[in-house]
């Protein structure tokens, strides 16, 4: 091997050691509760919406000692710059009972807050935000009513939104809803149950990225629960109501997600507990039992079921079997019950409150509350789902609060990455709610095996070149690190990188490697070959030199060739020691 050879591959050896090309994973699982709230306070349970890439919304309601009020507030959360500095929204001289928040692809968002007017009636407002005009605050949808509740938002293609409620008179109760756009403002209010319920409440929205979808409806007509399904079309109409459940005497409907597939839960006091269910594949099922005891169980349940027809039902037993139970649902057939919560000691009980919420690979998060008395508190624990690999087992991630504390209701999502946030609020001393309240955050990050976009432009394949280096250049993810050959190339705000390697004569096997901010690696290998003129031309020199050998030249001409081969040999290799 030659001197310049050996030159070149000291050189990049020393390279290879000075630049690492692995990048410090992020940790993976729970991060632990930071606050988001800046001052202790009181808060309303937060309400929470995250999309597909990781960006969310949270909104919730938070004492405001100026007006002695709770008022709307909001934040926005980039996985990239994490949670924004909350905003307050609304109105400020009413009092805030329960916000309601979605968040657009486009960035736009809405809050939805009903207000208590001190007098036992409500009213509702909405807050509208949009990147580049911010917040248009407070639209009074709905003036001065007996009751609202049941709030449920939903996109529109768009940008647009759909907002439904239960409405009450106090007497009569029915279910309204509204769009809204940036163009038109608010449709006419409308009445999804008409003249068909005579008293009627939400129990789920859900539509399609394209509108349409499913609203299921309920009405309790003396102890007789029926859910009523309305189907929503591409033109905006909704079907007239008909029931999906008859005679299910004593009974509720527990919960329903009804957009692409889905299913209604419904539970049952005649004679034994029991837990039905049908499912919509194509159609409605007939009625499935998934539960019965004669034993007094409670009538908790929970029930999330995505647009490809996976779901999780969750049930809280407070007999026999003490703790949560979950049974997963998988287009229209329904597996076996598991225990999702830890055991507790003696004397402990789990609380009614809990909620669950699946991605759109059928991944789920459930997360409920536990009073534990042997610290004489309630902990928040969660546990996560996987189609494929089951339950990972529960974990408490709510705050370390003293005896007496409180983690308060709370909101989750999951991304179909399968990351969560999590917001609760905790209260450390009961005698002093107002001031003792804080707002919590808890994220889980899976861990990201997903290798760097890399796209190698140049050179291309087999390529030949006549110079001692060759042009690298190509695009990956912006924070990628690019390694060829041991030297880092610099990588811009697009993704795009570009910079010159060393190549020795011949046939050269070089390898373009990205490498992410969680270690992951993608890698293009390719070929270039140098045709170095020099070389051929010291070939030629030597040739000649041979021919006049054979011929019995002068001395002369012999020494001027034997000069030109030295020369030659010596700008190789002061090439390959400036390569």
């Amino acid at each position: 091997m030659s001197r310049s050879v050996l030159a070149i591959l000291l050189c990049l050896s020393m390279l290879t050691i000075c630049l690492p090309i692995g990048a410090t994973a992020p940790p993976t699982g729970w991060n632990g509760p930071e606050p988001l709230s800046s001052q202790a306070s009181s808060f309303s349970s937060p309400d929470l919406y995250q999309l597909d890439d990781g960006r969310a919304v949270m909104a919730w309601g938070q004492w405001n000692e100026a007006v002695g009020m709770n008022v709307p507030h909001v934040s926005f959360y980039d996985p990239a710059s994490g949670w924004e500095e909350p905003t307050t929204v609304g109105r400020g001289k009413q009092d805030c009972q329960s916000v309601r928040c979605l968040l657009q692809e486009n960035g736009s968002a809405m809050v939805v807050s009903v207000y208590s007017l001190g007098t036992g009636d409500m009213t509702l407002s909405v807050s509208v935000y949009a990147p580049e005009v911010g917040w248009k605050l407070d639209h009074q949808l709905v003036g001065k009513t007996a009751s609202i509740g049941d709030v449920r938002l939903a996109q529109l293609p768009g940008g647009s939104f759909l907002l439904a409620w239960t409405e009450s008179d106090g007497s009569h109760s029915m279910v309204r809803y509204s769009t809204w756009s940036w163009e038109d403002g608010w449709s006419e209010l409308q009445d999804l149950a008409g003249d068909l319920l005579d008293s009627a409440s939400l129990a789920d929205l859900d539509l399609r990225p394209d509108g349409t979808g499913m609203a299921l409806l309920v009405e309790n007509n003396a102890g007789l629960w029926t859910a009523y399904a309305s189907f929503r079309s591409p033109n905006g109409s909704w079907t007239v109501p008909s029931p999906v459940t008859q005679d299910n005497i004593g009974g509720r409907i527990v919960g329903a997600n009804t957009a692409g597939s889905g299913a209604v839960a419904v539970y049952t006091t005649n004679g034994n507990r029991e837990l039905w269910a049908v499912s919509w594949h194509d159609g409605w099922s007939a009625p499935e039992q998934l539960f019965s005891s004669s034993t007094a169980y409670s009538v908790e349940h929970h029930l999330d079921v995505n647009q490809a027809g996976q779901g999780l039902l969750v049930q809280r037993r407070t007999a026999d079997q003490i703790g949560y139970y979950a049974i997963a649902f998988n287009g229209g057939t329904w597996g076996q019950w598991e225990r999702v919560s830890p055991e507790l000691p003696y004397g402990s009980s789990w609380t009614s409150d809990f909620v669950v919420d699946v991605n759109s690979a059928g991944e789920g998060v459930v997360a409920f509350r536990g009073s534990d008395i042997g610290l004489g508190r309630l902990d928040h624990y969660a546990n996560l789902y996987s189609p494929s690999s089951g339950w990972q087992g529960p974990e408490r991630i709510s705050r370390a609060l003293p005896f007496g504390g409180e983690n308060v209701p709370s909101s989750a999502s999951i991304d179909p990455s399968g990351n969560v946030l999590y917001g609760f609020v905790a209260r450390s001393n009961l005698i002093s709610p107002v001031s003792s309240d804080r707002l919590y955050v808890n994220t889980y990050h899976v861990e990201d095996k997903t290798p760097p976009r890399l796209v190698v432009s140049s050179p291309a394949p087999m390529e030949r070149v006549n110079v001692s280096s060759v042009v690298v250049s190509g695009t990956t993810d912006p924070d990628a690190k690019v390694i060829v050959a041991g030297i880092e190339l610099a990588v811009d705000a697009g993704g795009n990188f570009q910079g010159r390697v060393p190549v020795v004569p011949g046939e050269n096997r070089l390898s373009v490697t990205a490498v992410d901010e969680h270690g992951n690696q993608a890698t293009v290998a390719f070929t270039v070959f140098f045709d170095d003129p020099l070389q051929e031309e010291l070939a030629q020199a030597r040739h000649d030199l041979g021919s006049l050998k054979g011929h019995g030249l002068l001395y002369l001409g012999l020494a001027s060739a034997a000069m030109v081969v030295g020369a030659l040999s010596v700008l190789l290799y002061l090439r390959g020691r400036k390569a």
